[in-house]
């Protein structure tokens, strides 16, 4: 886990393979099995509604701790077999994240992918439920982790970065290239629980005309235990 420079205002860090090919794999298998991609909404006060200012595709993936206790009453289990595979992933991954991070699995909301084909986007948001006045959505921190590679060199620009406009603002933000398996981890509120306005940031669409589609998975920490939140 790196420092990113330029993003000491949210604690911003680069965090290296924190997940492996085959785990990437079998997420983002398991939405195309069960056709979980639709129209990725944005949260208003609360409420997610669907905007022009987000064109990408989200699959909310099972929240394990709803599913476990059910696993262990024989009667209950074989009905849960169809989904048994998904549980599991996602509450392997919950138990890395949370030992990751030092959090406990109950503050982790359930996971979200998204996919950004060439030309999508996701203007500039907060992930905070404060910020747009909401007392739902009170989440901390942020982990985004990165399920796919985009091309970035002094040659080639591919976009589907994630950028801090605030961040390093007079050389044009602080922009993070998605790399298979890294994420990238911030602050949404201050030690006080103040919002942190320079959390703000975007999802720059891949370049239109490429062929290469973004996938990454939103890892957000609430400040209650999810049941509570």
């Amino acid at each position: 886990i790196t420092k990113i420079p330029g993003g000491e205002s949210i604690s911003l860090k680069y965090v290296q393979d924190l997940i492996n090919p085959g785990t990437v794999l079998k997420l983002i298998e398991t939405c195309y099995k069960r056709s979980g991609w639709t129209i990725s909404p944005q949260s208003v006060k609360g409420t997610a509604t669907i905007k022009s200012t987000r064109t990408s595709r989200s699959c909310p993936l099972i929240w394990p701790q709803l599913y476990l206790p059910f696993l262990k009453d024989p009667s209950k289990a074989s009905r849960l077999a169809p989904l048994k595979d998904e549980i599991d992933l996602t509450w392997h991954l919950t138990q890395r994240i949370a030992a990751f991070l030092d959090v406990g699995e109950e503050y982790i909301e359930p996971f979200q992918l998204v996919r950004y084909q060439p030309g999508e986007f996701y203007r500039e948001h907060h992930d905070h439920g404060s910020y747009y006045g909401a007392k739902t959505e009170q989440r901390p921190l942020t982990l985004l982790l990165f399920l796919s590679d985009v091309p970035s060199s002094p040659e080639v620009d591919g976009g589907g970065y994630t950028k801090f406009r605030a961040l390093d603002e007079r050389n044009g933000g602080v922009a993070v290239v998605p790399r298979m398996g890294d994420g990238v981890l911030w602050k949404n509120e201050d030690d006080k629980g103040e919002i942190l306005m320079d959390a703000v940031h975007e999802a720059v669409p891949p370049k239109d005309g490429g062929n290469v589609i973004k996938y990454a998975m939103n890892v957000w920490i609430g400040k209650k235990k999810i049941k509570e939140n």
